[in-house]
């Protein structure tokens, strides 16, 4: 009768302690993460007029807009997020150490403007850059795309969690297109000038050689003169009537 009592004690203390262990090696608590992706879009714009005319020597302002957006996913609470953020000094979605190459490409003109840094833009907002465009004289009107090679570095990701946090940068470097327009345009372009017995105190003779240096004709067209402390025309204007591109 004891006999079996104490196999029956045995039994029951080996299911305990299995117990007991299974207990023990459980799946441990899992610790929050958060993981924060953002990825630039960089737009660029001409602000204002984009027409320029042949022969045009002008300078363009250019804005550079981030219309891109940070997105977060994870688990729990963000402090540990902020605090990787805040001492990192990253922004989620904002391209940094931002350069702007803008080339001719097709149209007829030279960009006289290097490369230009920017900085960085965070998303919703812009940064400005200048082009400075020498149009052709004989350039053709239309629409034309100047293409933009934009360089930058943005953060990727962030994924923190209790213990540990990582900060995935990228580098990237796109083509973007910036679009101007070449207007026909009426230009009159200085070719000679002339005098003829100018001495102090007597009348002389000035003789102007002008054309039609744009694309499109001018009708009534004047010449004036202006004056200056050593001389005065006696003549206002001179009617050159209708002038055709190159006349």
């Amino acid at each position: 009768m004891n006999h079996r009592t104490a196999r029956v004690g045995r039994a029951l203390l080996s299911v305990g302690v299995a117990v007991l262990v299974l207990a023990a090696t459980g799946t441990p608590a899992v610790a929050a993460s958060y993981d924060e992706y953002g990825k630039p879009e960089l737009v660029p714009t001409v602000q204002g007029s984009n027409v320029v005319a042949p022969g045009e020597t002008t300078t363009l302002t250019v804005r550079l807009e981030n219309r891109g957006t940070a997105i977060t996913h994870g688990e729990g609470s963000v402090d540990r997020l902020a605090a990787v953020v805040d001492s990192q000094g990253v922004t989620p979605g904002t391209a940094t150490s931002t350069t702007v190459s803008v080339a001719s490409g097709d149209a007829p003109l030279d960009v006289r403007s290097g490369k230009q840094s920017v900085g960085s833009i965070s998303p919703r907002s812009g940064g400005a850059l200048s082009l400075e465009l020498d149009v052709d004289e004989g350039a053709q009107p239309g629409t034309y795309e100047l293409p933009a090679v934009i360089e930058y570095q943005y953060v990727h990701r962030i994924s923190a969690g209790d213990d540990e946090f990582f900060v995935v940068r990228k580098d990237v470097q796109v083509e973007k297109q910036i679009t101007v327009r070449i207007d026909e345009s009426f230009r009159l372009s200085v070719v000679d000038v002339t005098g003829e017995n100018l001495r102090d105190g007597e009348d002389g003779t000035v003789s102007v050689t002008v054309r039609n240096a744009g694309s499109e004709a001018g009708t009534d067209v004047n010449l004036r003169l202006i004056g200056s402390d050593q001389l005065q025309p006696r003549t206002n204007a001179v009617s050159l009537g209708r002038l055709a591109p190159g006349e």
